[in-house]
């Protein structure tokens, strides 16, 4: 993974820290959250990981569209009626593909997915719903982040 890391660098600069982190948590087969404003190069990391991984990349759009159907899969229905459940009808969505092949899944947007179905339910002129939402936007630091931050720090 070291050089992958080294080929990285010198393609993508100033994302040195999140390409390091990304690294430690596929090389611990761990899952990690990226996240920043719209154009802070997420997705051109991403892309660059899997290239020189050489390993499968996913991207959905997070939006309202989003349904668990959409990333795990579904079984198709016109084959389930004309015969029944077998597992060879079964549509694997990205989630599916990216767990079975060892690959990146990236969900772009996540959060206005959420956001958008969160206001569809609560309503956006509650104020308990604004309170959630503000909450909701906080950073919460994770016992993984840490873990991370400290191999990256060893090196």
């Amino acid at each position: 993974m070291i050089e992958i890391y080294e080929k990285l660098k010198k393609g993508i600069v100033g994302r040195e820290k999140e390409m390091a982190s990304i690294i430690v948590a596929m090389e611990a087969g761990k899952h990690i959250l990226l996240e920043g404003p719209p154009g802070t190069s997420k997705s051109t990391v991403l892309r660059k990981i899997a290239r020189e991984s050489n390993i499968l990349l996913f991207i959905v759009e997070g939006n309202i569209d989003l349904t668990p159907a959409k990333l795990v899969g579904y079984f198709n229905p016109a084959k389930v009626m004309a015969d029944s459940y077998q597992p060879e009808y079964f549509e694997k969505g990205p989630l599916t593909k990216a767990m079975e092949g060892g690959g990146i899944l990236y969900i772009d947007e996540i959060w206005s997915s959420l956001r958008d179905r969160y206001e569809t339910f609560a309503g956006n002129g509650n104020r308990q719903s604004d309170a959630r939402s503000q909450h909701a936007n906080q950073e919460i630091p994770s016992s993984r982040e840490q873990h991370v931050k400290k191999k990256i720090n060893a090196r």
